[in-house]
């Protein structure tokens, strides 16, 4: 068994990763862009994910084998992007765009069953489960198309609602650390 205090830390690594999310969807909506420094924002809070996203698992168990396969679809999601923007900071080159679509490609089958998991299983908000849902496909399809005023709207949207996704995630797991519970309870 888990020490209580990672799920805590998890718990807080998500409202990190959430709060970073904003912090990047502001700069995408107000162009305030300052590539280098948000590059390295990226990528601590892709680190923050990693770090936290786990603990959605170990606070609903009862996903079993799925839910550990929806852990693993968005670690490695996580971590194709991670090296995609590493790479882009220390070098000229691009990766091909299959990197692109395979990192969102992994992130929307992880995303989509974490959020059905989480819709069937209460452990959590309902909201949360389709947000989060909603959010990857609208992520991968806007990935998918134009930069055109409507679709980053769109993209963007979708952004907020992972973000809003994983803030309550993070929170739900803290309130249960501090309820002194072993599982979090739907708010």
């Amino acid at each position: 068994m888990q020490r209580p205090e990672f799920r805590l830390f998890g718990g807080w690594a998500l409202i990190a990763n959430a709060a970073i999310g904003v912090v990047l969807l502001g700069d995408s909506a107000l162009n305030l862009s300052h590539p280098a420094a948000l590059t390295v924002v990226q990528l601590l809070g892709i680190l923050v994910y990693v770090a936290g996203i786990p603990m959605i698992q170990l606070s609903q168990p009862q996903a079993g084998r799925g839910g550990q396969i929806a852990i693993a679809l968005l670690e490695l999601s996580a971590a194709v992007a991670f090296v995609m923007i590493f790479v882009n900071l220390v070098s000229s080159s691009d990766l091909p765009s299959a990197a692109a679509a395979s990192s969102a490609l992994l992130g929307m089958g992880g995303g989509v069953l974490l959020g059905v998991f989480t819709i069937r299983l209460h452990r959590f908000p309902t909201w949360v489960g389709w947000f989060l849902a909603i959010s990857v496909m609208v992520n991968f399809v806007t990935g998918q198309l134009s930069d055109a005023l409507g679709f980053k709207i769109l993209a963007e949207c979708g952004i907020l609602l992972g973000i809003l996704a994983t803030a309550q995630y993070g929170w739900t797991i803290v309130q249960a650390y501090s309820m002194d519970e072993t599982q979090p309870r739907l708010a």
